[in-house]
């Protein structure tokens, strides 16, 4: 298996509603604490895939955060859109019904290595998150970042550099989507492709 995909939720510290809160992300998610596998969804992206739910919270910072963890998620240029869209949807559906949500991220398995050391929401934008390759903000608190595009009242932003982490899967799962291959069949036309 791959490395998983992250979607984080933010969220300030208020350990009275955490409990409340947690809940109320995985019943409009319709997902379960910990790991879901899940053959039908309403999320497309939950759907014939491994999906963790996981809670960070740090003694010294005064937020939380909800990751959603999923297995197997790859960009291409081909599925890039429909992807970010899907994840879009999932990200505006949290933002627009919990209010105490102050943005979402989005990378594969380094949210804890970017955030590092920082105490406080306000202290990550908009140095820290311009680090992320996807960004979700409501419209008209995006930091000074420019939206890709926006879904009801959710901004998605992804951001580019050298400093950012590519997204983009390698020329394996690339030939494995465009062709139909399995990753047998990919890795051995890959090969053939460089002798």
């Amino acid at each position: 298996m791959g490395e998983y995909f992250e979607l984080t939720l933010f969220l300030d510290k208020n350990e009275n509603q955490e409990k409340q809160l947690k809940k109320k992300i995985l019943e409009l998610l319709d997902l379960s604490d910990n790991k879901n596998q899940l053959s039908n969804h309403k999320y497309v992206l939950f759907a014939n895939r491994e999906v963790l739910f996981l809670e960070f919270e740090y003694d010294d910072a005064e937020f939380c955060q909800f990751t959603i963890c999923f297995s197997e998620l790859h960009f291409t240029k081909k599925n890039f859109e429909g992807k970010i869209h899907q994840l879009l949807q999932i990200a505006d559906t949290c933002l627009s019904k919990i209010d105490s949500i102050s943005f979402a991220t989005g990378c594969y398995e380094l949210t804890h290595y970017f955030i590092g050391d920082v105490p406080s929401l306000n202290e990550l934008c908009p140095n820290t998150l311009s680090k992320f390759p996807i960004l979700f903000f409501r419209k008209g608190q995006e930091c000074d970042f420019k939206p890709f595009c926006t879904y009801n009242n959710t901004s998605c932003i992804i951001n580019y550099g050298k400093d950012v982490q590519d997204i983009f899967s390698n020329p394996i799962t690339e030939l494995m989507e465009d062709e139909d291959l399995d990753i047998n069949e990919a890795k051995a036309k890959l090969y053939e492709k460089d002798s």
